[in-house]
């Protein structure tokens, strides 16, 4: 987890709840972030939750130089509110001297609003040519169109 957070709700062996700081002996809360990335590209954590308030700086491409290089599914659950944002999202696991480009996943549901502001994103996206063409291993799911519903 890369998050802004300084702890978490955690279930117990006995049923109940608590609340658990997100620092670790020895670490300061402000480094947690950053030995949370270091597992995730040596391979010792698989999934990486990163929230916009600590994706600034944080590259999770699966890069030559790492011991993890299995292929990033980045699923977005809540699109940022501009198509430059997602750029900048996307940009965490989309990076030169991958061995594999990512796989987008918008985790959308069918409620017109969402469905429309998602469809905006795309479209943007695909206009900017944004993790769509600039890499000629650019992403299988770069056909951004499966999200834009102005489209044939």
């Amino acid at each position: 987890q890369m998050t802004g957070r300084k702890g978490r709700v955690v279930s117990r062996p006995d049923g109940s709840v608590m609340f658990e700081s997100r620092a670790e002996q020895g670490l300061s809360i402000d480094h947690v972030n950053l030995k949370e990335k270091e597992r995730f590209m040596k391979g010792e954590k698989l999934v990486a939750i990163i929230s916009e308030a600590s994706s600034s700086g944080i590259s999770l491409q699966a890069d030559r130089r790492v011991k993890n290089q299995k292929r990033r599914v980045h699923m977005t659950l809540e699109l940022p509110w501009s198509a430059d944002r997602a750029i900048q999202q996307f940009g965490r696991t989309h990076r030169s001297n991958q061995v594999y480009a990512p796989e987008y996943v918008f985790l959308i549901s069918e409620l017109a609003g969402e469905r429309r502001f998602a469809s905006i994103v795309a479209k943007r996206l695909e206009s900017l040519g944004a993790l769509t063409h600039g890499d000629r291993r650019a992403t299988e799911s770069r056909d951004l169109s499966k999200y834009n519903f102005e489209n044939k």
